[in-house]
Parts: C-alpha cells; structure tokens; sequence
C-alpha cells in the first residue's frame, strides 16, 4: 500500500483501480473556544488520508488497511453497493478477512 495505486478484486464482476485519494488539507486548524478562552489546534490529516482510496471509473471510495497483514476495506462501492469487514468471522486458511458486499 506503500504506492499511489493499488488493484483490489472485491467479487469476479468487482475490480478496483484505487488511486490514493486526498480531500483534505495537509493540516486542519481546530478551535475550541470557551467563556473567556479559545485553544487552537494543529491536527496533521496524514493519518486520516493514508487509508482513503478511490476508483473514478467504478465510483467508489474505500478505506483500505492492512491489520495482522490482512486488508481491510470498507466503503463505497459505485451507487448501490457497500462493503464491510466481518470482523467476527473466522479468516481464511491464509489469514484474510472476511468481507460483506451489500446493497443500499
């Protein structure tokens, strides 16, 4: 997940061309404020859009992360479909996680 793009084949119909996707500022200025205060705080985005990946063709947008060497992804997927980890699913024989693909 190092690169920019990556290939994900979700369903023999579903393939994904991700692109790493960047919608926010590199730093986001949060403020707090209160009767007679206010705190401002930087927040580096980095490890919020490290994950975010998107594929224009499909219309799809997914978080996609690497835990215990296995992908997560959840997300988007075109209009109509969504995709969720079953996180309480037994893993395959080589470790990977279990996925829903679902209709909205």
């Amino acid at each position: 997940m190092a690169g920019a793009t990556m290939v994900l084949k979700i369903t023999d119909d579903i393939t994904l061309i991700l692109e790493r996707s960047s919608v926010l500022a590199d730093e986001l200025l949060f403020v707090t404020s209160g009767k007679d205060e206010h705190h401002v705080e930087k927040v580096d985005t980095y490890f919020i859009q490290k994950d975010i990946y998107h594929d224009t063709h499909r219309q799809s947008s997914v978080m996609v992360r690497r835990v215990e060497g296995a992908l997560q992804v959840e997300g988007i997927l075109g209009s109509e479909l969504r995709i969720k980890p079953l996180l309480q699913a037994p893993r395959s024989l080589d470790g990977q996680i279990a996925h829903k693909v679902y209709e909205v």
